[in-house]
């Protein structure tokens, strides 16, 4: 509750002095009360004090039909930081940079490529997760080893 307000009346604050300056506003908040013309005319009180009765909740926004159970949608949402972490697994892990490509063939092939590493890794760590091995640790004796087999689980891969 006490984020929700904080964040509120630091937006505000700035709205004004953005306001009372005659500074740009270049994106519009929620808080601004906008004439017809799309003309910036002050500060929306109504919409201030709205907000506030909303203060410590949270919502989801979905366009989902309304015959899926709001658990369903909440589990989904709560699945999501599996997204986040295989994305940080690209980035640090795979250490996956932007590549800037401007034909449709070449991004597809770098999002293909990105993509199956990140399978690569994600059932190399669900192989591993067994014998409590994590993958960087997996990868750092990998890269001690010169030459011979692999042996995860049933699976047997030569290195040279």
């Amino acid at each position: 509750m006490q984020k929700n307000s904080y964040n509120r009346d630091k937006l505000i604050k700035s709205l004004e002095l953005k306001l009372a300056s005659k500074k740009e506003v270049i994106r519009k908040s929620k808080y601004l009360l906008i004439e017809n013309k799309g003309d910036i005319v002050g500060i929306d009180n109504d919409k201030i004090e709205q907000d506030k009765h909303h203060d410590g909740l949270k919502g989801y926004w979905t366009n989902l039909k309304s015959e899926i159970k709001p658990t369903d949608i909440i589990d989904q949402y709560n699945n999501l930081w599996k997204v986040e972490k295989a994305f940080r697994m690209s980035k640090s892990d795979l250490q996956e940079r932007p590549i800037f490509h401007r034909k449709l063939n070449r991004i597809r092939g770098h999002l293909l490529l990105c993509f199956c590493s990140l399978l690569v890794m994600k059932e190399t760590e669900r192989l591993l997760k067994p014998i409590e091995i994590l993958v960087i640790k997996a990868i750092e004796i990998l890269g001690k080893v010169g030459e011979g087999e692999i042996k995860i689980n049933k699976i047997v891969m030569p290195v040279e």
